[in-house]
């Protein structure tokens, strides 16, 4: 695809204001300034690793300055910096022609928030124009090209440095790198494959941190168990801990079983299928004990909330309706108990030991009743703190224990 940038900035002669290209360490570039009102429409932006919010002051901060057609926009704002196959310079004709193939390692590699801001005001900016005789504004823009190894590495790294007006998480590095393929390619026949979101968004319904979160309990490598019990914090690290570990074991072993993320491919859809079904199925058991799950609260005092007044609504990845709420923290708890019928095939694959949906309907309600016990002697009724009672994870990990000892 090749993409025109005609009118480019003259200089106070009339000359045009296209220097030599720069070349450094296989990569070179120029710098010019383009009119904002010629600017293409079709500019690649996948290469960026963060998403542009359309609500944050950076935004606002630019959409500001085009509202008022400041004539220095060129020197108040940094521009676009877009990473290209080749280009053609046209001094002739005041123009710059660029080649644009490998999408996810070309295009606006920072910038994005300025070249969305530019697109939705520029038919607004046309007609102020008109209307006000103002002069144009120009937007800086920076090409880069080079060989194509060098290209995708400059990609990664250079996107992320430039993005320094919010930072750049590393899910959206490692989602850049390839890092999650392995992933999405065993849910992608999943109802909820679409809905898993891979980049920095401030709202979303699943993200790959979420299902990492949920995978990492059955991690082998993460020394879960320790002197015969249980990592009390295995299941509800913080996301960007998981999100580190799965990148170095990524980093480590790629896409071998010596990742424990690649060995538990055979596995994994029913671990999200079992997160699925105990969060329908806690409060259940709690009832059938003698507990009064609605009668729970979330908090203490005037700030505390009783589980039947917050809003049940649908499990997280199939969205079954659910008639009761249970924080997931209880969830990742109750989903741990598990990890005892997890072994090893002869390929060294995850593989289960006997049917898990079986082992839950028949022992979930042991399971749920330490917790329940414990979360009754949690004074400041908080979930997340239930959730990493050390002694709690004992007992649960001894009856899980007993049961497979007694019965398999």
């Amino acid at each position: 695809m090749i993409i025109e940038f005609n009118n480019l900035m003259k200089n106070t002669k009339g000359d045009v204001q296209i220097p030599e290209p720069y070349e450094k360490l296989g990569i070179n570039s120029i710098k010019v300034n383009v009119d904002i009102s010629t600017l293409p429409h079709n500019i690649p932006t996948t290469v960026n690793p963060r998403q542009t919010h359309t609500d944050s002051d950076v935004t606002r901060a630019i959409e500001n300055s085009l509202s008022q057609n400041h004539p220095l926009f060129h020197e108040l704002n940094r521009g676009l910096l877009i990473i290209c196959e080749s280009i053609t310079i046209d001094r002739e004709n005041n123009s710059v022609s660029i080649k644009v193939e490998n999408d996810p390692y070309e295009g606006i590699a920072d910038g994005g928030h300025t070249y969305r801001c530019i697109l939705k005001y520029l038919d607004h900016l046309k007609e102020q124009r008109l209307e006000l005789g103002n002069d144009k504004m120009y937007v800086p823009v920076e090409f880069v090209w080079g060989a194509e190894d060098t290209r995708k590495g400059y990609a990664i790294n250079i996107s992320i440095a430039r993005n320094t007006a919010k930072a750049v998480s590393d899910t959206a590095i490692d989602n850049k790198a390839g890092k999650y393929n392995m992933l999405s390619k065993l849910w992608e026949n999943q109802p909820w494959f679409l809905k898993v979101v891979y980049e920095d968004v401030p709202k979303a319904d699943i993200t790959i941190n979420d299902i990492l979160q949920i995978l990492n309990i059955f991690n082998m490598s993460n020394c879960s168990i320790k002197d015969g019990k249980f990592n009390p914090k295995a299941s509800s690290n913080t996301k960007s801990s998981v999100n580190k570990n799965y990148s170095a074991l990524y980093d480590t072993y790629g896409e071998s079983v010596n990742n424990p993320y690649f060995a538990m491919r055979n596995i994994m859809i029913d671990i999200i299928k079992l997160y699925d079904l105990i969060e329908t199925t806690i409060p259940v058991c709690a009832n059938n004990i003698g507990i009064d799950w609605n009668e729970f609260e979330t908090g203490t005092g005037r700030g505390g909330t009783k589980f039947g007044k917050k809003k049940a609504g649908k499990s997280l990845f199939y969205e079954n309706k659910k008639t009761y709420y249970c924080p997931n923290s209880f969830v990742k708890l109750i989903l741990a108990a598990l990890r005892q019928i997890v072994g090893i095939d002869e390929n060294g694959f995850y593989k289960w030991n006997t049917n898990p949906y079986e082992f839950l309907k028949n022992y979930e309600q042991n399971f749920v009743k330490i917790l329940v016990y414990y979360y009754s002697k949690d004074n400041n009724k908080t979930p997340s703190v239930t959730a990493n009672n050390r002694e709690m994870w004992d007992k649960i990990y001894c009856e899980s224990l007993r049961i497979v000892e007694e019965n398999f």
